[in-house]
C-alpha cells in the first residue's frame, strides 16, 4: 500500500507569483498621474491656434494604436480605460464609477511634501480662514 501525496497547501511558493501578476496587469494609473496628465494635455491644447487643434472626428497614424481596443480611439482619461465603440463610451460616462473617478480627481492629490509635513517633518500650517474667537466675556471692574 502506498500513501497518496501530501496536501501543498492554498498558497504553494510556486503559484504566488501568479497571483502578483495578474494584479498588475490589470493595474490603473493613480490618481496623482492621471491629475498630471490632464493637465498636461489642457497646457498643450491651449498652446496650440484653435485651427490646428485637433478634434475628436480627426485621427493622425501617431494616435491609432493596433493593439488596444478600437485602435485607441475610444478612452476615458479619467477611469485610464479604453472603449471598442462610442456607444460604450457613452455608456460609460454615464456611469456611476466614473462619476466618482471624476469626482476624486477634482481634490489636489496627495504629495510627498504633504505625507512630510504631517509626519512631523517640517512646519504643518493650515489656512484657517476664521479668527479665532473666544467665548468669553471680559471681566468688568466694579467699582
Amino acid at each position: 500500500m502506498t500513501r497518496y501525496a501530501r496536501k501543498k497547501g492554498k498558497n504553494p511558493p510556486n503559484r504566488r507569483i501568479g497571483k502578483r501578476a495578474l494584479k498588475t496587469k490589470t493595474y490603473k494609473k493613480d490618481l496623482d498621474l492621471i491629475k498630471q496628465q490632464l493637465i498636461h494635455t489642457i497646457a498643450n491644447a491651449d498652446s496650440q491656434p484653435l485651427d490646428t487643434a485637433k478634434t475628436s472626428d480627426d485621427t493622425n497614424d501617431e494616435d491609432i494604436d493596433y493593439d488596444l481596443p478600437a485602435n485607441g480611439q475610444h478612452v476615458c482619461q479619467h477611469c485610464d480605460r479604453y472603449f471598442i465603440d462610442e456607444k460604450a463610451f457613452k455608456d460609460h460616462n454615464k456611469s456611476k464609477a466614473h462619476k466618482k473617478r471624476v469626482r476624486l480627481l477634482r481634490d489636489e492629490p496627495y504629495s510627498q511634501e504633504e505625507a512630510e509635513r504631517a509626519a512631523g517633518m517640517g512646519s504643518y500650517t493650515t489656512n484657517t480662514t476664521k479668527a479665532s474667537v473666544s467665548n468669553k466675556t471680559p471681566v468688568m471692574d466694579t467699582e
